[in-house]
């Protein structure tokens, strides 16, 4: 006999009508079944915790071809990309009726995980809760299916099951042979769906080489003034003027943190990828981005930290160098001339070695000055250009390098490496002779910096550079030294010419002065290079 109750007839077409959304993608189930700890079922679009940036992956998952659909997170940290691999794990058991093998690195990590992250989902959710009943660390029963929990680091226990979808979180870390036997466990089911996560760590390594080969979509806000999205950009969308604000990188215009979209540079790729960094978090602000990057004073391992965790980039630590230049932001031709504030580096050898940059960033021309003339070449450069601040090599050319700075008074600074690889304070001086302000500075922290704006590849480059221009970056490689004594160091190690790559990084630091502002207001620069007042 049918029930025709108006009320419980009403509750049940709620409950249906419900159901029916639910299943259309992880979020809408998400926002239907799983409930939080504050009592409410999980939402993106709080104000305080906006995420607007997970609603696209949420439903491009529901679209994934099959079988062999693939999506790839190339992430930040403390986003909520773990919050949408769990939901997506807990929507495909309930709505495909398939098996998730969740992965992580190692073992070990699987109890704190479970226990603290889906327990509470279950425990908390009576939907969940009704649709589970086998509790243990390794292997979860909801919906008649089965959700094991597995560390890459024992591929040996990858086998006798199956799975309908295979989640890599941490993907970089993990044993390469447990991926490729948890893609095994795929080929009995009907999806064969998988789900990659990861910070990054190496350039064309892991998640980074994932992330390529699919659509690279990046994370844009809306501009108001430019009336068009734009991709935030490390540093130029952080200023200490506007300290909680996102900039647009190429004016001192605020973006809007809630109106974004993503922006897929491949969309036709075999599948989508994403990459975002902590400009898109609801509760970071770019001031506590700039904080800790003033924290690092060139410390490779914490730089690595930086571009890997706070930006979700890869970043090339000891033992690499640059191979892959392709994907930097394209600044058309080089320029003759240039009417804004620029900064200028140049390595002194036979040849000058020239680099012009724009003051936020971006090479404006580089190449080499010859004969006689190139000191009046290079002086000419200077009003063309309208350089603001020049670093030049005080050697072996230390007369002509004084001279010249003498022309230029209070915009030139004369550039050394300290001679002492294991130093720790960079030094400001002048020059014995001339007078001419002297900068001794830490060979590699300066080194690293100028690398990871061309790692990262958030630095503009020309069409037309020199044919050597990125020979002389691929000179060069970090390693780590061990001296006749003993004592280990850490130093860019050159097998051919590096000069483009010196000029370069003297541009890089000539342009100190200018971070945190809009890229034309001049700064104070601080006799000892600490940047602003």
């Amino acid at each position: 006999m049918t029930d025709q109750t108006p009320g419980k007839f009403s509750a049940r077409a709620t409950v249906e009508a419900t159901r029916s959304k639910a299943g259309q993608n992880p979020y809408r189930w998400g926002h239907s079944y799983l409930v939080m700890e504050d009592g409410f079922t999980y939402s993106i679009f709080n104000p305080e915790r906006y995420m607007w940036f997970l609603y696209e992956p949420f439903k491009e998952i529901a679209k994934l071809k099959v079988p062999g659909g693939k999506l790839v997170v190339m992430k930040c940290v403390q986003t909520g990309w773990t919050f949408m691999a769990i939901v997506t794990a807990f929507w495909f058991m309930d709505i495909k009726r398939e098996p998730v093998l969740y992965m992580m690195p190692t073992e070990h990590q699987l109890g704190a995980f479970v226990k603290s992250r889906f327990n509470p989902f279950i425990v908390n959710s009576p939907y969940i809760a009704e649709g589970f009943d086998t509790d243990s660390v390794g292997l979860k029963m909801g919906w008649g299916q089965p959700l094991n929990f597995r560390g890459a680091a024992s591929p040996k226990s990858l086998i006798e099951f199956s799975a309908g979808m295979v989640i890599h979180d941490e993907k970089d870390p993990m044993d390469p042979d447990g991926i490729e036997a948890s893609r095994g466990r795929l080929q009995a089911m009907k999806h064969k769906w998988e789900l990659a996560l990861s910070n990054p760590k190496l350039p064309e390594q892991g998640i980074d080489i994932d992330y390529m080969a699919g659509s690279q979509g990046r994370a844009a806000l809306w501009c108001p003034k430019c009336e068009e999205f734009v991709v935030p950009e490390w540093p130029d969308s952080a200023n200490r003027n506007h300290p909680r604000s996102v900039m647009c990188p190429n004016y001192d215009h605020e973006l809007d943190k809630m109106n974004g979209k993503w922006i897929h540079k491949n969309p036709k790729a075999p599948h989508l990828s994403y990459s975002m960094s902590h400009f898109m978090s609801p509760t970071v602000t770019p001031g506590e981005m700039l904080d800790d990057w003033d924290s690092i004073h060139g410390d490779a391992t914490k730089m690595e930290a930086f571009y890997n965790l706070r930006l979700g980039q890869p970043w090339a630590a000891a033992g690499t160098r640059i191979t892959d230049t392709s994907g930097l932001p394209s600044m058309g031709e080089m320029v003759p001339s240039y009417d804004r504030q620029s900064v200028m580096g140049v390595d002194v050898g036979t040849l000058l070695h020239v680099a012009v940059r724009r003051t936020w960033g971006g090479i404006l021309w580089a190449g080499n000055l010859v004969g006689d003339s190139q000191w009046e070449e290079l002086g000419r450069m200077m009003h063309a250009y309208n350089v603001e601040h020049c670093a030049i090599d005080v050697r072996p050319e230390t007369t002509k390098a004084s001279d010249f700075a003498k022309l230029f008074p209070g915009r030139v600074t004369l550039v050394q490496y300290h001679t002492d690889p294991l130093a720790v304070e960079d030094k400001w001086g002048v020059e014995e002779k001339s007078g001419v302000p002297l900068y001794t500075g830490l060979r590699t922290p300066m080194l690293d910096k100028a690398m990871a704006l061309i790692l990262s590849k958030t630095e503009g480059v020309p069409s037309n550079l020199p044919t050597d221009f990125w020979d002389h970056f691929r000179a060069m490689t970090r390693q780590h030294v061990t001296r006749k004594d003993g004592k280990k160091y850490v130093s860019y190690v050159n097998t051919k010419a590096d000069h483009f790559a010196h000029a370069f990084n003297y541009a890089v630091f000539a342009g100190q002065r200018f971070e945190g502002s809009d890229g034309e207001r001049t700064q104070f620069f601080s006799p000892r290079g600490r940047g602003r007042r």
